[in-house]
């Protein structure tokens, strides 16, 4: 899932980034596990966190399917893309006529 809807994105300080020294990617998914303390995301709605990758063409954050453990302070995701990830606040438009299909 992509989002071009820039307000509906706050991003924390937490992130990490992971690439190789060539330029290849998974084949298979890989998980991919952000651990956070109840600090890092004082002001944010922990209930809407969310794992994104940075797409550095596009210049946007793309929302990947994500699962929340919210008692474990952990968030976890798969994907098959090395990249910059991070945890975000993200907010679906309530508008559906900017949708595309």
């Amino acid at each position: 899932m992509s989002s071009s809807n820039r307000e509906a994105i706050k991003t924390t300080n937490i992130g990490i980034e992971i690439k190789l020294d060539k330029n290849i990617q998974p084949i298979k998914d890989i998980t991919i596990t952000i651990n956070y303390r109840d600090s890092d995301i004082t002001g944010f709605d922990e209930s809407k966190l969310v794992i994104g990758r940075y797409d550095e063409s596009k210049l946007e954050w793309i929302i990947l399917p994500t699962t929340l453990y919210a008692d474990q302070n952990k968030i976890v995701t798969t994907t098959r893309h090395l990249s910059k990830f991070a945890i975000l606040q993200f907010t679906p438009s309530a508008n559906v006529s900017l949708a595309k299909v």
